[in-house]
């Protein structure tokens, strides 16, 4: 079992890491590989490694039934503000078009000193790679789709 500052630091470590489709490591990484690859580097394998080969715009519900046979699905509720249920260190699953398939996922990093929602993910467009960014009321946070956590991370006590 890992800490949930462990399992943040490690996601931390990725970002200026450019962004590759099915990236796992230094040369590059895409969303899901900033996951798979932090969890990997604290120990926590549960045969997610590869995920196997995807396209760019997966079929409706792949990365979805990925996070849910790796990972717990935290009760989410669009209505009510993010920090209220998610801890840091949470998996945000997000629908990136209109349709709402879910296509990229990120980790919640708690509030920075400003106050603000902080979202850890690779993204593509741009090339912008693996970055921190706020995202309060911003194009991410309308786009949740589902929050999960990992089973071998102890989120601890007290507030969601």
């Amino acid at each position: 079992m890992v800490t949930q500052e462990q399992w943040i630091e490690a996601v931390r470590g990725y970002v200026g890491t450019r962004f590759r489709h099915m990236g796992r490591g230094e040369k590059g990484i895409d969303c899901i590989g900033l996951v798979i690859r932090a969890a990997h580097d604290l120990g926590i394998d549960r045969g997610s490694s590869n995920y196997g080969a995807y396209a760019h715009t997966p079929d409706p519900g792949t990365l979805e039934g990925n996070c849910e046979a790796y990972m717990d699905r935290v009760p989410y509720n669009r209505l009510q503000p993010l920090r209220g249920q998610a801890k840091p260190g949470y998996v945000l699953l997000f629908w990136v078009e209109a349709r709402g398939v879910p296509r990229h996922v990120g980790v919640y990093a708690g509030l920075d000193r400003y106050g603000r929602d902080m979202l850890i993910h690779s993204y593509a467009q741009e090339d912008r790679g693996v970055i921190e960014q706020a995202f309060t009321n911003s194009f991410w946070m309308q786009r949740i789709q589902g929050v999960f956590k990992l089973k071998d991370v102890d989120y601890g006590e007290g507030q969601a």
